[in-house]
Formats: structure tokens, C-alpha cells, sequence
């Protein structure tokens, strides 16, 4: 493939031609497509929506083909006698017939002028189909409609062929689809590169792919044909085409051409001054060609004079920028199509901005028509090159844009016969198109856009929508002489309502004069929209001036726009004068309404309103109109309902005031709707209040309009969050405005072209051969290298002056950037502080550019760039700049956009009595409302209501102010409250609600009081007091949050109403009793109690003093209260540490007033330590553990401690390794990240992995001490989040905590309110890694002990006698395991003042056992315990009942169903026949001995009783009271293997049992003889084995009942032998001696 582009850039920065390099400008490529015309007669006429009541008839116009044959005939003698007298004038006078012109174009000779002017055609120099939307038609396009040509064709005349066999005309889009038509005339095919282009830009495959901003070669209807022909007698062949009675065969839906490219015209300067804008002898040929063919639309381009002033010496209105189209381009029916840069296109299909090519020509005729119609894009578009089969190039001008449009229309044509099965008449495409357009100025249709930028996607919806019977029309109608066309149009109030007229206008008179302004219009049609004022069509009052105040005479399209449309619109149609042929066929679009006729229609005015819902305590009322159509025959009532889709409520947000209106016979007045809109102070998002009618017409006429029933309000929120800081925009740019602009620059227009400094631009704009700035979809700042090869080493952008003199706390600069930084060139941002005198560097910008090959660059856009402007705070003269430096080469560029400087300044708090203008917010349900003072807008509180409690109107003030302290209630010294009081006064008093208000006290309220009272920071609890009535209603804990340098004080309260107070906890409640002072030797007066304050005045020791309890706590400053071990205090409410508070190992600090606090005083260097010493601990071996300080940190407690683990539930994925028993409990994570380094605050009550060795080398067999010392001791309520993994581990998840308190908690207490079932300690036994075939588990289950209601079980590793009681210590950690997300919560109702021991103490007696099962080649262990408990049942019990562990020797209970295995399981209340199934299994492959023992049991039940092991695999049954048990096994998982029992059950035991107990061995053990003595049952067999399982004898016997076996030669070892008589085997274990 080739692609031919104006210029290359190497990477030596160099630049060279290639063949096309005359391409100077960019173009502008759009598709377009005509085909013939077809005699009406295979076609019928299509039935019209809405047929209006007057004798307008529907008719579709044929083509006239004896006018048509006629009009060839004399056009192509006109031609042949024209082009003879030109051919030897060129040749008298030696000039060329064809001609290559200096701006690119190519040029023929086609007549001489009358004054002897040599005139010639010349032609006019992929984004194309994204601004014009033409990608949302295509196949994958957004709406889906999958239109791309097929079976179309376009015409195509220009100056040459285009090349037939190139790639691009074959290929997916169907093969040999371009068709030269004339070669015969034209001396065979004469290929040229321009309209090889034209025709790829309508039907190119688009195989040519490019580097930006060129695109693709993909055509508008890229699988649509073209017929191609060169432009010599273009007039005539286009006639024939019109008419040629093929009737299109298998294309163009059967129809002849319907639409062909013309993108040529005159040499401006050489054709006299009058032919511009002049109605002339070719534009009178077209309009005739195109009346007598109604569905043939000629495509052309408007030329490329636009920056050709001076070609035309007599402009019309003497404006040299304008009147600049000629010859074709004048003509009414076609359509003249401007060239515009590439479209900036939003997400959704519209229009973001658009620039026009300064190029594109200008009109308009010279009677004042709108010329150009329409704009497309033909700027630098790539497609289809004529010098080779894969050839390519790009080009701009309206020669591109003019197919861009033609090929767009084309796709228009399909899309409405796929609907209607006839294309639409040249009038109506013609009108849909201009009808659609995008205004890119928004002030109506212009000489430079004409109606504006192409919108395919907006004129298909329309056909779509039209003939759904939506809110648009798309009709063909036919206006007879002296009719009048009118019909009543309901807007629909969302969009603008837009009606427009279009028609084929008969061929005016020829024109000769200069600037003559009498109209070429021969049918004047004229329209209008009337709803008690009447709305014009547009039309130009002067070559730069338009309105919509009049009439208009001169075009053949007319549109009336209505901006806020609503309700009811008559349109009418009338016409001036006499209308050619009695008749004329026209085209009415409409969009924003429909046309309603029939039955009386009753409509909403509009289907939507918008209101802002207000702060205050008010209401407004809407006023929603409701119309009808015409008089009803009856009255007709309508009534309204609330759509349950409504997101406002009923009764707080709203009512409905009107529930119904009546419409009165015969008459049309307007009826209202009233919604009453209540004000809040709620802060919410928007809401809606979705309205319904229905229409009751009591036997008359009267319809609803079904399309406009539904009304939908938005009430806005204007409520907004109190926020410590505001921001505050000083500087702000953003290029969009078309300026001016708040920047400078080194060139004085920032606007024009950026030749030696910057400019601003779209992408399009700003984008050059070798650099693109793609990815900004808006204008912004550019300064362009490669475009200029110019002196840009100092390019300098500066901003204004930014004042930063104000208040503020904070100051950045944002913006966005693009910057190709290539080597050398540099790009920075340097500020000043004195008005730009002297500036200085703060930033080198930095980007990674993508190379394009061949010396391309595409920059990326670096988006929101910061730069902290905190340092120039308080400078008034602050200007920023940014400077480009190509280093004096040729580089590429840097672009600037979306600068921003925002201060941030501090929210001020109100702190002046405002009682006279009281803040009023309605706080009618919940939700969360903000109050700020009225006047100053200065914060005062924030009301959130928990509950749907209805306060009313809710007035908030501050009542009382100052910077001191005052007493409450005789309270003195540091229980004084402060100055300031805040007052609410609700509407509606309400005793039990649940409203959280937080107050705003400013620094020197707080500061004042704290010295006013004693109190020093950080010595106490803020409570919140509120009276009502004289009342203490609520006193509250208050949650004290920073509000920038303010404080934010939150309490929860029962009601809202009364005085709130601020003060210490004592300053609203006291302890009832005295205070009580130690004096380091005694009481006074006496030892406190639970309502006494206590005061400690000097050292004092629990074991030596006693333990406390007070109601209060004081520790002076210089004292000390040590907690000794074993030793508690227990205090109601505060502690107050002054001096020094010492907590030994395992002692006990209590609070019990779950809102009090400990005080510890900075200002005095108080203390607080809590010691815990770990057990004694092995090498590597670990703790779970947490703090009971509410600060404390890895680095601080655990400084020297080798490892800190944090665990992360969401990362938690069970171990699936086979060693890994599968369906048991598993704390082992398959990926080894539950567990990671932590080295951040210990959260209060988390559970962390602690390693306290420094490290591997310390000794083993050591305890440590730790210290918690890091900010207070915890209290009250704990929480923490649950998690549950339940993608990745969905048996449960395994969640750490610790025991926050400084004191011992109660484990089943912990169970119990939190829902759980058990809990899991680590016993730190083993270090992290365990070498036992068959088992590769980071952390030992073997080291996991568990406790439930039931009771626990020891660690595997542990002596089976360590069970955890229901006791957890002071930062001791454990696990649950979590089987649904949630909260743990750890409250002071689980405190204990004992037990506070990190050892496990013994439970007290119940009825439960314990096996352990042991293998001693391995040491490997598993623990079971079985209770009974009254509370159980025999199923399983919540908290009472606990899975196994994943372990690799495993003994559980089973139900009696034999599901389930457990650990611990709790029965229900003894019995002497229960029976419980126990299972084995074992992950070592190796067959190996086991021993299960009865490691404990407890209980008046089990007290001299037997308990028996069967095994019901080898019968055997074993009194584990008496002997321990033992088998062989290798790698097995035997559910139901045993059987626990406690008496004989020949149930259990098997019919035999009974005979097989008779058997007697005895002395065991021996050390020779061995007795075997059978007293029921014959002996057969008696066989020996030893542990390994090896057979060492084997004895048949001959049913004797005594035998003696000699074991007097076995070593000495256990040995089992299996005795067999006729009833079964026995095994028995025998140790020899």
C-alpha cells in the first residue's frame, strides 16, 4: 500500500516532497451517492401518519421524462458548441485545455465567456464519517441500523476516472463496484488522482490504514457502487442518467440516479465579477434537470476560495469575505457543501465544537439565499489514490467534503426504503439533511456553515422515530393552488420544537446583472408555527445577518425553530403568488412534536420540570399546564395519579394539591396541575415525582395522549456538606469560550495563527504531518514546531495575574499537557510573584511520545498535573507561565489546557449569639441535615436523624457565647461547662428518637475554657449535656473530631429539643458518694466505694494497700498506683492519670461505664504501662497477641520482637495439598499471603502473630516481657470487622483478634453476644514448620487448642491436660471462624477482675472425657473431648459443637447418623446406654502403631464407671479406664472406625460378644508362659503379632478350651494376639516382659 501525504519528517529532522506535494491544504472527504431516476410505475404511493383535514393530497412525484429527453438533447448541443468554439480558441491563442494548478487542483477548458474569457473547471481541494456521524449508520455503528450502501449507487463527475481495479473498489465491500461511463466520448480512461479519491471517499473498503490523523480509507457507504464520468457535458450526461428508463435494474431500490458528486467549478479569477452569487445560465440547467427528476439530488462542493478576497472586485454588500460561489454552486435545488475541520464528537453521538476550514468559500447568492447548505468534512482525509492499485493519499477542500456528505446521504436513502420500501424524494433528503444539521454557533443558519455541520445519526433517528409515531414527522405532501396546510403540532417539552418545508422549485429566469437580488424563487411556500404568537422561518437579512422575524421569499427550504417549547402549535402552509403548474410537491419535517389530529387530545404541556427543593422550612408549589387539542364533545374530566417509580415520598417530599381537572365542552383553556414541593435540610441526591393521568370523557371525544401523559419533576437538591475547607477558584482556563482569553503570549493574537508562539485549536486544529495531539476532545493552547520550522526557543503561554493575598491554607496549580519531549526540546512551568518581572522554573514537564515511524510523534495528554502553590500564599501578584524551547531546531510541540489555581480556604465557625435569625431546617424523616447561620453562612451544627421521626421545622442558634467557663448546676473548677450553648427548637417534640448532632466549636471557644476551668488538653472526656424544660434529658459521651484548627463535637440524643451544654462528665452527673484521698498511708476519710471519687495523693500497692473500687479515679501527678499480679481496680467511670499507673502481669484494670474514659494528662508526662510476660517459649516458637493501649505500634511494644504478622481474611483460600485433610477445619492458606510483615499500629483489638526473639539464634526455654506504654488504655465497646471469604473459602474463614482490655474478658461471654460457635488459640508449641511425611503445614493445627460452651480441648502438641477455660488475658489473641461478614464486638459487660493468666487454668468439673490419639513412631497427636451437657441435644449445637482441626492424625466424634466430624462434642445429659461414633484418619502412608488413651474425664457420671473403645473394625473392645488401646494403620479416613460406650451392649459388641469376652490371658505381662483360658467357646487358632504388624506364630488348635502359649523366647515388646474360636476373634495386647 502507498499513502502520499504533503510532506515527511525523518528522524534527522529533515523534510522532503514526494509526488503530491502541491497538496498544500487538508481535506474535507464525505460520501455521497445519486442514481437515475425511475418512471413511476412498479412504485405505491405510501400511506402518510397523519393525513391532515384539509384537501391537501398526497402525491408522489414522477419524473418527467419527455422534458427530461428534451433537456438532454439541448444541453449536449449547447455542450458540443461550447466546447468546439473553446478547443479552438486554446488553440488560436496557444493556451491549455487541461492544466495542473499551484494549489494542487487540476483544471479543464470547458467554454469561452461572452467577454472572451477562457473558462475553465477546476476541482476543489478518516474523520470524515465520525463528524458527520456517519459510523453510527454503519454496520457496528450505535444505532444499529447496519447501513452501508449495498446495492446503491452514486454518480460521480469530476476531472478524470478513477482507477477501476484499485484495491479499495473490491475486497469486503464487493467486487468491480466502480463503472467508468463515458471513456468512449473522453478518448478512453483518463485517470485522476482527484476523483480517484472522491470515489474512494464514498465507496472506499478502507484497506488503506494510516498513522493520525488521516484514519482510514473507508468510505461513507462502503459497500455501495459508483459510476464515474468526466465533467466535459456533465449537464447533459447527468440528464441522460436521470432518464436513461433502466430504472436502476437491481440498484438504487429500482430507481433511476438519485444522487451524483460534483466537486468542481469556475477558476474564481477568471470569471467575471457577476457570475458570483448570480443565478445563471448553469444554475438555471440544473434546477430544470433536477424538477423534471424529483428524486435526483445533486451533491456539489462550495469551492475553496475562502481565503480568496479578491478574485470577485464587486461583492455583494461590498463585503470582499463573502459572495464567492459561481456557476452550479448557485443553483436552489442541489445541495453546496462546506469544508470544516474534524468534528470534536462527544460519547453520545453530538456535536462537542466544530471549526470551519478558512478555505471552504463563502456565499451567499446574490438574492440572499442561504449558500452553502449544509458543512461536511474534506479536511486531510485519506482514501483511494489513482497511480496504483494499492495507492493512497489525503487531501482537503469542499472537493472532500462534498462525498463525505453525498455518500452519508446515500445511506439516509437506504435507511428510509428499508422502511417505507421508496426512497425519498431529492426535496426531502434534501430537507431531513438541513433540518438535522448541527448550528456549530447556535444562532441560526449562516454564508459560512450554512444550516450547519452534516448529523447522519440525528436525521436517521428521525426517519425511525417518524415512523414509529414518535415525537417527529417525516411526510411528502403536495400544496394545490390556493390550499391552505394546516395542522396542530403537540410539542413534546424536552427538546426544541423544529418545523421545517422543503421543495424542488421550478427553474427561475436566467439573471445577467451584478449582485442582483431579485429572487430566483418561482413557488414561494411559506410557513409558520401559532400557539398566540406566531414563529418565523430564518432567513438572512445581509450577507452576515439572519432572523426569524419574517417571511421568507428567496429559498427553497424554510425552517421555524421554538426554543422551550411546550403544549399546542398550529402549523400552517400557505403560498404567495401562483404556483407553477397549479401545484407543488413539498417535504415537512418536524421534531420536538407530533401531529395530533382526530379525537380531542389531552396532553401534558411538557413531560418534565425541574425545581431546586430549598433549605428552609416552606414549600413551592408547581404549576404543571395540561392542554387539549380541540373542544371536547363532552366535558372531560382528568385525573392524576403518583407513579409508584417516583424516588420522592408522599407526604415529606411532596403532595399532589390537585388530584383531578375538567376539561368543559367545546372549550380548549389551559387546566393546571399544583405539586407542592416541601423544603428540607437534608443533604440527598435528586429526586423525582413522577405524575400520571387518565381521562374520564363522559361519553365524548376526548383522548389522552398517551405520548405526553406522564409528567416527571426533578427536584433538585441544593443542600450541600459541611466541609472544614472551601475551595476557591483564583484562575481558570480552558480555551473553549473562543476568547478572549485569561493568557498571554508572546504572539499578540492568542487566537490567529500560532506562527512563532502559541495558538489555540482542536486536535485537528493543532495536530501537524509529524506531531498529533489526539485524546483532547475540546480547544486548548498549542504552540506547534513541526507545523512552522520556526525560531521557537522562548515560546512563552502566561496566565493573568492570580491574587493569593487572602486567608488561605492551601494554593495548587492544575493542568493538563502534552509534550512530545524529544530530545532537545524542553518544556517547563516557571512562576512569579512580582507581576511577572522575574519568573522562576518549578516544574520540567515530562512525556512519552509514540513514535509513528517516519519521523511521526503522537503525544499523549498528561491529565491533571499539580503544582503546590502553599509557598506564594499571601503574594497578590502571582502569574504562572509555560515556556517551550525547540532548542532552535525543528522539533515537534507542546499544547497547554484546563489551567486551574484553587485555594482552599478555612470554613468559619459561627460564635456569636444568632438567636433573631436562627437557622430553620425541616428535619420531616431521615437523613442528614447541615445548619449554617442565615446572614454569615458561618457552620454551626449537623443533624443526622437515625430514625423517620418527624421534627418539623427545626430552628438551630447558638444561644449563649463567649471564651470562658461557667458553672452548670453549682459545678465548679474543672467541671465547668463551656461558654458557648447551642439551642435547638424543633415543631414536633419527640421523646424516643435517635438523632446523632454534632456542634462546631471554634479554637478559641475550646482553648478558653480549657483555661478557665483547669483543664489541660488531652486530660479528659467532652460530654454533651442537653436540657429541656429544666430537664437533663440526655448526657452523652461526645466524639471530638478536628474540624480543620476547629473541633467537631457528636453526641447521640433522644430528641432534639433544648439547650446543649459542653462540659466534663461531672459537670452533669456526679458521683453520688465523697471523694476518698490515699495519702500513701491511709484512706480519708475512709476506703472508697463503687459511688465514692477516689484520689490517689501518694504510692500506693494492691498487694499491699488492697484492691479498689471507686466510682471515679485520680492519679495525681508525681504518684503512682501500681496493679499488682493477681490484684484488681474497678472503677464506674473516668480514670485520670496525672502521675503514673502501672499494670503487673495477669492484674486486672476495670471501667464499667462503657462511654468513660482514661485521661491520660500529657501536659504532667503521665504513664501508663501494662506488663505481659509470655510463657516459657522454644526457639522460632510464636504468640497471637494484641494491645489494651489504644495507640500502640509494632515498633513500640514489640520492638525487639524478630517478626510481626497482620493477617488479610480477604486474601484467606484453604490449602487444597493432599497431605492437607480436606472437609475438616483449615487455617493453612494455599498461596502463603494470609499472613504478611507488619509494621503499623496495633488496631485494639486485632490479633497479630508475634515472634518476641530477636531472633533465630535466642535460646530456647525463656520467657518475654513486654510493655504496652503507647497512648491510653481501651474502653467500652471494641469492634471489629468479620470476614468472610466465601468465593475462596466458603466452609469459613479465619478472622484474629486479641483482648483489648487490661484486664481478662470471658470467652463465653465473647461467644455468646457475638453469635459465634467457638474459639481457636495458638498454644505456641511448635515453630512455624513441622517435618512429618505426608504433611507440609506452615503453622501446626497440631498447636491449635478449642473452646466452646461445651468446653475445650487441648493443642494436639500440647499435654492433653492444658485445656483453655473460658478465660482470655490481657492481649491475648484467638481466632473464630467466620461464616458470614459482620462485626465482633468486645464490650465491658466481658471484663473480669481475675483469671488474668496468659497460662490455661482448669474448668470446673462437668461430665466430658478426653481421648488422645498418639503415634509414637512420629510424635504426632489428635485430641477429642466428649461432654454431656443438659443444654445439648444430640445434634448439632451452636457453640456447644466444633468441626475437627485439618490435622495429619485425627480422632472425632460423629452424630449417631454418622455425619459430621468434631473435635469437641457436647451430648446431650449422661445416660448409661449412649452409644457415640468416633472416626479415624491418618495422612501417613507408612502402616504405623497407634494408641488411643483416655487422657482425662471428669464428672459424677464418669466417676467409677467403665468406658469402653470398640473397635468395630477388629471387634475388639478395650476399658480405656483400665489399658490404653492400640491398632496399625497406614493412610486411611475411617468415619464410625470406633464406638464409645459405657456398658456391655450386645447391640454395640455383635451377637459373639458375649462368648468372646469368656476368654481369659493371663500374667500380662509375662515373661514366659502366657494362659489362655476360654470358658464358653472352643479355641481354634491363637496367631502372634508384633507392632510392626508382622506375623510371629500361628497355632492351630482342635477346639480345646485352655492353652499355654511360650512367649519365653520373644524379645521384649508389646505383641498382639489374636485368639479365634468359632464365634468370632479377639485381639489382645500383651506386653512381654
Amino acid at each position: 500500500m502507498r499513502f502520499e501525504l504533503v510532506s515527511s519528517k525523518y528522524t534527522s529532522i529533515m523534510k522532503t516532497s514526494t509526488y503530491h506535494t502541491f497538496l498544500g491544504a487538508i481535506l474535507l472527504c464525505f460520501i455521497t451517492t445519486g442514481f437515475a431516476q425511475k418512471k413511476l410505475t412498479n412504485k405505491t404511493t405510501p400511506s402518510r401518519i397523519h393525513q391532515p383535514s384539509s384537501a391537501v393530497n398526497l402525491s408522489l412525484s414522477a419524473t418527467n421524462t419527455d422534458t427530461l429527453k428534451e433537456l438532454e438533447a439541448k444541453f449536449r448541443a449547447n455542450y458540443k458548441a461550447k466546447k468546439e468554439e473553446a478547443l479552438a480558441y486554446a488553440f488560436i491563442h496557444n493556451i491549455p485545455v487541461k492544466k495542473m494548478l499551484d494549489d494542487g487542483g487540476f483544471a479543464e477548458l470547458q467554454f469561452i465567456s461572452e467577454e472572451g474569457t477562457p473558462i475553465y473547471y477546476r476541482t476543489f481541494n478518516s474523520n470524515a464519517a465520525v463528524s458527520t456521524r456517519t459510523n453510527w449508520l454503519n454496520t457496528g455503528g450505535g444505532l444499529g441500523l447496519q447501513l452501508n450502501g449495498d446495492n446503491l449507487v452514486a454518480h460521480v463527475w469530476d476531472g478524470g476516472h478513477a482507477r477501476i481495479t484499485h484495491e479499495d473498489y473490491d475486497g469486503p465491500g464487493g467486487n468491480n463496484r466502480v463503472t467508468l461511463m463515458d471513456t468512449g466520448a473522453e478518448g478512453g480512461t483518463q485517470l485522476n488522482f482527484h476523483a480517484a479519491h472522491v470515489t474512494g471517499t464514498i465507496m472506499g473498503t478502507g484497506l488503506g490504514v494510516f498513522a493520525p490523523p488521516n484514519g482510514t480509507s473507508k468510505g461513507m457507504a462502503w459497500q455501495s457502487n459508483v459510476r464515474g464520468y468526466m465533467w466535459n457535458d456533465d449537464v447533459a450526461e447527468a440528464t441522460g442518467q436521470a432518464n436513461d428508463g433502466t430504472g436502476g435494474g437491481t440498484f438504487n431500490f429500482g430507481y433511476d440516479m438519485l444522487l451524483s458528486n460534483h466537486s468542481y467549478g469556475f477558476i474564481a479569477g477568471n470569471i467575471p465579477d457577476a457570475w458570483f452569487g448570480q443565478y445563471g445560465f448553469d444554475a438555471v440547467d440544473w434546477d430544470d434537470l433536477m424538477y423534471n427528476a424529483p428524486y435526483y439530488l445533486m451533491v456539489v462542493a462550495a469551492g475553496n476560495d475562502g481565503d480568496d478576497n479578491t478574485s470577485n472586485g464587486n461583492p455583494l454588500a461590498g463585503n470582499s469575505a463573502y459572495d464567492k460561489l459561481s456557476g452550479h454552486g448557485t443553483a436552489k435545488n442541489n445541495l453546496v457543501v462546506a469544508n470544516a475541520q474534524d468534528a470534536i464528537i462527544n460519547p453520545d453521538g453530538s456535536l462537542n465544537s466544530v471549526v470551519i476550514n478558512s478555505g471552504s468559500s463563502e456565499g451567499p447568492t446574490d438574492d440572499y439565499r442561504i449558500k452553502p447548505d449544509i458543512t461536511g468534512n474534506g479536511t486531510l482525509l485519506a482514501s483511494s489514490g489513482e497511480d496504483a492499485d494499492d495507492s493512497y493519499i489525503g487531501l482537503t477542500g469542499t472537493s472532500m467534503a462534498s462525498p463525505n456528505v453525498a455518500g452519508t446521504l446515500l445511506l439516509l436513502q437506504e435507511h428510509y426504503e428499508n422502511i417505507h420500501n421508496i426512497p425519498m424524494r431529492a426535496s426531502t433528503l434534501k430537507g431531513l439533511a438541513l433540518h438535522t444539521a448541527d448550528d456549530p454557533n447556535a444562532n441560526g443558519p449562516d454564508v459560512v456553515y450554512g444550516w450547519g455541520l452534516l448529523n447522519a445519526k440525528k436525521a436517521a433517528e428521525t426517519i425511525t422515530t417518524a415512523a414509529a409515531d414518535g415525537f417527529a414527522e417525516v411526510e411528502e405532501l403536495t400544496l394545490n393552488q390556493g390550499e391552505v396546510y394546516t395542522v396542530n403540532v403537540q410539542a413534546n417539552g424536552s427538546e426544541p420544537l423544529l418545523a421545517s418545508i422543503s421543495w424542488t422549485d421550478p427553474a427561475g429566469a436566467q439573471n445577467n446583472g451584478t449582485n442582483s437580488t431579485t429572487p430566483a424563487l418561482v413557488n414561494d411556500l411559506d410557513l409558520n408555527l401559532d400557539n398566540g404568537a406566531v414563529f418565523y422561518p430564518w432567513r438572512l437579512t445581509g450577507v452576515d445577518t439572519n432572523s426569524q422575524n419574517n417571511g421568507n421569499n428567496v429559498d427553497p427550504f424554510e425552517r421555524v425553530d421554538v426554543t422551550g417549547a411546550s403544549g399546542l402549535y398550529t402549523l400552517t402552509i400557505t403560498h404567495d403568488g401562483t404556483l407553477s403548474s397549479g401545484s407543488q410537491d413539498f417535504a415537512l419535517v418536524i421534531t420536538g412534536g407530533q401531529i395530533v389530529a382526530g379525537a380531542p387530545q389531552i396532553a401534558f404541556a411538557s413531560t418534565s420540570g425541574n425545581t431546586t427543593e430549598n433549605s428552609e422550612c416552606g414549600f413551592t408549589d408547581i404549576s404543571v399546564p395540561v392542554t387539549i387539542s380541540a373542544g371536547a364533545s363532552a366535558n372531560a374530566d382528568v385525573n392524576f395519579t403518583v407513579n409508584g417509580s417516583s424516588t420522592a415520598t408522599t407526604g415529606s417530599d411532596f403532595d399532589l394539591q390537585t388530584s383531578s381537572v375538567t376539561f368543559l365542552a367545546g372549550n380548549t383553556t389551559t387546566q393546571n396541575m399544583i405539586v407542592r414541593v416541601y423544603e428540607d435540610g437534608f443533604v440527598e441526591g435528586n429526586e423525582t415525582v413522577v405524575v400520571d393521568f387518565t381521562v374520564n370523557p363522559n361519553g365524548g371525544d376526548a383522548v389522552a395522549n398517551t405520548s405526553l401523559d406522564t409528567f416527571t419533576l426533578t427536584i433538585t437538591n441544593d443542600d450541600t456538606a459541611i466541609t472544614p475547607t472551601v475551595s476557591n477558584v483564583l484562575f481558570s482556563e480552558n480555551f473553549d469560550g473562543g476568547g478572549p482569553y485569561n493568557v498571554t503570549t508572546n504572539q499578540s493574537d492568542l487566537g490567529g495563527t500560532p506562527v512563532d508562539a502559541w495558538g489555540v485549536a482542536n486536535t485537528a486544529g493543532a495536530s501537524s504531518g509529524f506531531w498529533d495531539t489526539s485524546g483532547n476532545a475540546t480547544n486548548f493552547a498549542f504552540t506547534n514546531d513541526d507545523a512552522c520550522n520556526c525560531d521557537k526557543s522562548n515560546d512563552l503561554l502566561t496566565t493573568t495575574v492570580i491574587d493569593l493575598s487572602g486567608t488561605y491554607v492551601s494554593a495548587a496549580l492544575t493542568f493538563d499537557h502534552a509534550f512530545a519531549a524529544i530530545d532537545p526540546e524542553v518544556g517547563d512551568v516557571l512562576i512569579s510573584i512580582n507581576n511577572g518581572a522575574t519568573f522562576t522554573s518549578v516544574l520540567n514537564l515530562t512525556n512519552t511520545s509514540v513514535n509513528n515511524g517516519g519521523g511521526s510523534y503522537t503525544t499523549p495528554w498528561m491529565q491533571g498535573v499539580t503544582v503546590d502553590m502553599t509557598p506564594y500564599i499571601g503574594n497578590s501578584q502571582v502569574m504562572v507561565q509555560f515556556r517551550y524551547n525547540d532548542g532552535g531546531g525543528w522539533l515537534y510541540g507542546m499544547a497547554v489546557d484546563d489551567i486551574e489555581v484553587v485555594a482552599m480556604s478555612e470554613v468559619a465557625v459561627q460564635t456569636a449569639v444568632n438567636t433573631g435569625t436562627a437557622d430553620q431546617l425541616n428535619i420531616n424523616d431521615a437523613g442528614t441535615a447541615y445548619s449554617a447561620d442565615t446572614t454569615t453562612g458561618d457552620v454551626m451544627a449537623v443533624i443526622v436523624n437515625n430514625q423517620t421521626d418527624d421534627y418539623g421545622c427545626t430552628s438551630v442558634a447558638v444561644s449563649r457565647a463567649g471564651t470562658g467557663a461557667q458553672g452548670y448546676s453549682g459545678s465548679t473548677g474543672l467541671n465547668q461547662v463551656l461558654d458557648k450553648r447551642f439551642s435547638l427548637t424543633p415543631s414536633n417534640s419527640i421523646g424516643s428518637g435517635d438523632i446523632d448532632i454534632t456542634f462546631y466549636i471554634d479554637a478559641a471557644e475550646l482553648g478558653g475554657w480549657e483555661v478557665a476551668s483547669g483543664n489541660n488538653p488531652g486530660t479528659y472526656s467532652m460530654y454533651i449535656g442537653r436540657e429541656s424544660g429544666g430537664v437533663l434529658e440526655d448526657v452523652v459521651v461526645a466524639t471530638v473530631d478536628a474540624f480543620g484548627t476547629h473541633t467537631a463535637l457528636t453526641g447521640n440524643f433522644t430528641g432534639t429539643d433544648g439547650d446543649f451544654y459542653f462540659g466534663r462528665q461531672h459537670a452533669f452527673i456526679s458521683c453520688p458518694g465523697i471523694t476518698k484521698t490515699w495519702n500513701g498511708t491511709s484512706w480519708s476519710p475512709s476506703a472508697p466505694t463503687n459511688i465514692d471519687a477516689a484520689v490517689i495523693n501518694g504510692t500506693y500497692d494492691t498487694v499491699d494497700d488492697g484492691d479498689i473500687e471507686a466510682c471515679e479515679l485520680i492519679i495525681s501527678d508525681n504518684q503512682i498506683l501500681t496493679v499488682d499480679a493477681g490484684h484488681y481496680i474497678r472503677i464506674q467511670n473516668d480514670i485520670n492519670v496525672d502521675g503514673t499507673l502501672i499494670v503487673a502481669h495477669t492484674a486486672n484494670v476495670v471501667q464499667v461505664n462503657p462511654n468513660a474514659v482514661v485521661n491520660k494528662n500529657t501536659g504532667t508526662g503521665a504513664v501508663i504501662n501494662v506488663h505481659v510476660t509470655t510463657p516459657v517459649l522454644q526457639q522460632r516458637a510464636f504468640m497471637v497477641m494484641g494491645s489494651p493501649m489504644d495507640l500502640e505500634t509494632r515498633n513500640g511494644v514489640f520492638t525487639d520482637a524478630f517478626l510481626v504478622l497482620d493477617h488479610a481474611p480477604n486474601s484467606f483460600n484453604p490449602n487444597t495439598h493432599p497431605n492437607i485433610p480436606q472437609g475438616a477445619t483449615n487455617f493453612s492458606d494455599l498461596e502463603g499471603d494470609f499472613w504478611t510483615t507488619y509494621t503499623g499500629t496495633i488496631n485494639p483489638g486485632e490479633g497479630y502473630i508475634v515472634r518476641p526473639q530477636t531472633g533465630y539464634g535466642d535460646p530456647a526455654g525463656i520467657s518475654y516481657d513486654m510493655t504496652y506504654s503507647e497512648g491510653t488504655l481501651n474502653n467500652g465497646t471494641v469492634s471489629r470487622t468479620k470476614i468472610y471469604n466465601n468465593v475462596n473459602s466458603p466452609a469459613g474463614t479465619p478472622n484474629a483478634y486479641a483482648n483489648p482490655y487490661a484486664s481478662a474478658i470471658d470467652g463465653d461471654q465473647f461467644i455468646q453476644d457475638n453469635g459465634l460457635n467457638e474459639l481457636f488459640f495458638w498454644e505456641h508449641l511448635t515453630p512455624p514448620s513441622v517435618i512429618i511425611p505426608g504433611e507440609g503445614l506452615k503453622f501446626d493445627m497440631d498447636d491449635v487448642s478449642i473452646r466452646n460452651f461445651g468446653g475445650g480441648i487441648a493443642a494436639n502438641n500440647d499435654d492433653p491436660l492444658n485445656i483453655p477455660s473460658n478465660v482470655i488475658s490481657t492481649g491475648q489473641g484467638f481466632a473464630v471462624k467466620a461464616v458470614a461478614n459482620g462485626m465482633v464486638d468486645f464490650t465491658n459487660n466481658m471484663r473480669l477482675t481475675t483469671g488474668n493468666t496468659t497460662l490455661r487454668t482448669y474448668e470446673e468439673e462437668v461430665d466430658r472425657l478426653w481421648l488422645r490419639i498418639e503415634s509414637d513412631t512420629y510424635q504426632l497427636a489428635n485430641n477429642l473431648m466428649i461432654g454431656f451437657n443438659p443444654l445439648a441435644t444430640s445434634g448439632i449445637d451452636n457453640g456447644y459443637d466444633t468441626d475437627r482441626l485439618a490435622c495429619s492424625v485425627s480422632i472425632y466424634s460423629q452424630l449417631e447418623t454418622g455425619d459430621k466430624r468434631l473435635s469437641i462434642q457436647t451430648r446431650e445429659a449422661f445416660r448409661d446406654h449412649i452409644k457415640i461414633p468416633v472416626g479415624f484418619s491418618t495422612l501417613l502412608e507408612e502402616e504405623t502403631s497407634y494408641t488411643i488413651s483416655l487422657s482425662n474425664f471428669e464428672g459424677a457420671n464418669l466417676e467409677n464407671r467403665a468406658i469402653y473403645l470398640y473397635d468395630t473394625e477388629l471387634n475388639i473392645l478395650t476399658d480405656l479406664t483400665q489399658e490404653e488401646y492400640s491398632f496399625r494403620s497406614g493412610i486411611a479416613a475411617q468415619d464410625r472406625r470406633f464406638t464409645v460406650v459405657f456398658e456391655h451392649d450386645e447391640e454395640v459388641l455383635g451377637t459373639s460378644q458375649a462368648s468372646m469376652e469368656g476368654i481369659a490371658v493371663y500374667p500380662n505381662p509375662t515373661s514366659s508362659m502366657l494362659n489362655i483360658v476360654s470358658a464358653g467357646s472352643q479355641l481354634e487358632a491363637v496367631k502372634v503379632y508384633d507392632v510392626l504388624g508382622r506375623q510371629i506364630a500361628n497355632k492351630k488348635l482342635n477346639g480345646v478350651q485352655t492353652y499355654q502359649l511360650d512367649m519365653s523366647a520373644l524379645h521384649t515388646a508389646v505383641y498382639f494376639v489374636e485368639i479365634t474360636t468359632p464365634q468370632g476373634s479377639a485381639v489382645k495386647r500383651i506386653v512381654k516382659k
